[in-house]
């Protein structure tokens, strides 16, 4: 293991040198390749947008900007084919990525595009939230009883909660991680936080059990069905009755159905279960000669 730590270092540190050596050249009176690319890192942490372009047509991100080739190179008193190049090199690095647009381009500096570390709090709530899915899939998949899922379930939250009072203990006294006495308490808060994510995962699970007996391709099949020969393949028509369905698998009725015959009742709810099978399991259909029956 460390010498797979120490090869990776220094493959990051060669990545580091490559852009350095890239960078370092200086021609003239223009701006250096390393001033240049200082210049992309500013825009980016301040997801900068030019003025002539409107700024309601962009959703940026962190360590993204907008910019044109044209405008870069009257900032650098480049040439716009040196800058296009300089753009593509450092993109061939992966030192930026670049959506390419009709009128300008998106860049992502990726080192800002980060994502920020994980709380203590926020990492024991997901390995918390892993270990429950994991002792669920066991009942769900028949491995486990209810009742020894159950035992499992109730030591884990037990744990879980022991874990976050350690830290939120050392966190408040400046420790380094480690065990607080027994019976150390959590916030309400915290707890009920907890508590959600415990019944959250139960829920999850038995949700995805009840509706995943029976064959999976049946279901599919009806909803495939329901839409290429009951609406003609017709997108609006399948979205209305996608809100139906949807209204009448929460509240038992729907105001759009009110008027329709009994036939057409009966259909609707036998499709409420199908419908919510595909939202429980959320899986792309595999092909096969059912499939190409329809």
């Amino acid at each position: 293991m460390k010498k797979q730590k120490n090869r990776t270092c220094s493959g990051r540190m060669s990545e580091q040198m490559a852009l350095l050596e890239f960078l370092k050249e200086r021609s003239g009176g223009r701006q250096s390749k390393l001033e240049a690319y200082l210049d992309l890192v500013d825009k980016a942490s301040v997801q900068y947008i030019p003025k002539d372009l409107c700024r309601q047509e962009f959703t940026l991100s962190d360590g993204q900007f907008v910019i044109t080739i044209t405008e870069l190179a009257e900032c650098w008193h480049w040439h716009r084919a040196t800058v296009r190049t300089f753009i593509e090199q450092l993109e061939k690095m992966g030192q930026i990525a670049v959506t390419r647009l009709t009128k300008s381009q998106i860049i992502t500096i990726p080192s800002l595009a980060e994502a920020p570390a994980a709380s203590p709090i926020d990492t024991a709530m997901a390995e918390f939230r892993h270990k429950m899915r994991t002792a669920l899939d066991g009942w769900r998949n028949g491995n486990l009883s209810a009742s020894a899922c159950a035992s499992e379930c109730e030591n884990l939250y037990e744990q879980a909660t022991e874990d976050i009072a350690a830290v939120l203990h050392n966190i408040d006294n400046g420790n380094a991680p480690g065990k607080v006495p027994c019976g150390g308490s959590i916030p309400e808060s915290v707890e009920r936080a907890l508590c959600m994510t415990a019944l959250s995962a139960v829920i999850e699970t038995t949700f995805h059990q009840v509706l995943g007996q029976g064959t999976e391709q049946s279901k599919a099949t009806s909803l495939l069905s329901f839409f290429y020969k009951d609406l003609g393949g017709e997108w609006i028509s399948f979205i209305e009755a996608a809100k139906a369905i949807s209204e009448l698998a929460l509240d038992g009725n729907s105001p759009a159905l009110l008027q329709e015959s009994a036939a057409v009742k009966s259909q609707f709810q036998l499709l409420c279960r199908p419908f919510l099978a595909v939202i429980a399991n959320w899986e792309v259909p595999v092909l096969s000669k059912e499939s190409s029956n329809l």
